[in-house]
């Protein structure tokens, strides 16, 4: 959905459901958008972790504070 820099601007990158994928960028009454579970994904979409600008920054704190993956944060708490 975007090119990405090293400095890691996500302004042009936005989740499969269209919204931003910068934190900064989200609104509250923006839903998380559902987990793709499937092995075929949407046309236009491919995993955050074959973006490797984006795994290189984000993989090891996928979840955490300032990351696009905060917004997942309650659902990977469910899961532990």
């Amino acid at each position: 959905n975007g090119e990405i820099s090293a400095s890691g601007d996500l302004s042009a990158w936005t989740w499969h459901d269209g919204t931003p994928l910068d934190p900064a960028q989200r609104t509250a009454d923006m839903v998380v958008p559902p987990l793709i579970t499937d092995w075929v994904w949407p046309e236009g979409c491919l995993p955050f972790y074959r973006v490797k600008p984006l795994k290189k920054l984000y993989a090891k704190s996928f979840t955490s504070d300032g990351s696009p993956g905060i917004i997942c944060r309650d659902q990977l708490i469910e899961l532990e």
